[in-house]
C-alpha cells in the first residue's frame, strides 16, 4: 500500500513538478516506509525528509503539506523538541486552512486534512500535557467531522 502511495505521488508530481501535495503525500508515505521496516529506515527518512523539504519550498504555508510534514515528524521522532516543532506547524496548519481553502485551486487538487490537524494538534498536547488545548481541538475536529471516531475515542479518553 506504501509502495502504491508512493507510486500514484510520482505520478502525479510527473504531471505536475510544482504539486506540492503530492510530494508531501511521497514524504509521508517514505515516513511510514521508516517506520515499519527498520531495516530499509535510514533510507526512506531521507527520502521523506527530501520530498517533505520540496513540498514546503513550494508551498510553505499550505496546511495540507504542514500537516504532512508535523505528522511525519511525529511518526519518526518521539522527543520534546520535534514535538513542539510539530506543535508550531499544526497550529500554522489550522490557521491558514480558511485563508487557503478560499484559494482557487487547480482541478483535481484535494480539499482536506483541516479536521485531521486538529487531531493531530490534539495528539500534540496530549503528550505535551496539556488536556485543555488537546480538548479544544478534539472539538475543532468534531466540528468540521462530527463522525471522526478517532476524535470521539480521543475524546472520550481525555476524560479518563
Amino acid at each position: 500500500m506504501l509502495d502504491q502511495c508512493i507510486d500514484q505521488g510520482k505520478a502525479a508530481v510527473k504531471l505536475d513538478r510544482e504539486f506540492a501535495e503530492a510530494l508531501a503525500l511521497i514524504g509521508a508515505c517514505h515516513g511510514l516506509a521508516a517506520k515499519r521496516q527498520p531495516l530499509s529506515a535510514l533510507v526512506a527518512g531521507n527520502f521523506a525528509a527530501r520530498e517533505l523539504r520540496k513540498a514546503l519550498a513550494i508551498a510553505p504555508e499550505n496546511p495540507r503539506v504542514l500537516l504532512l510534514n508535523a505528522v511525519t515528524v511525529l511518526r519518526r521522532y518521539d522527543d520534546a523538541l520535534r514535538l513542539e516543532q510539530a506543535r508550531d506547524q499544526l497550529q500554522l496548519a489550522v490557521s491558514v486552512y480558511d485563508r487557503f481553502d478560499d484559494m482557487r485551486r487547480p482541478v483535481g487538487h484535494p480539499d482536506w486534512g483541516e479536521e485531521q490537524a486538529h487531531l493531530a494538534l490534539s495528539s500534540v498536547y496530549t503528550r505535551l500535557g496539556d488536556k485543555a488545548a488537546a480538548r479544544d481541538h478534539l472539538e475543532q475536529a468534531l466540528l468540521i467531522a462530527p463522525q471522526l471516531t478517532a476524535a470521539k475515542t480521543a475524546l472520550a479518553n481525555l476524560g479518563r
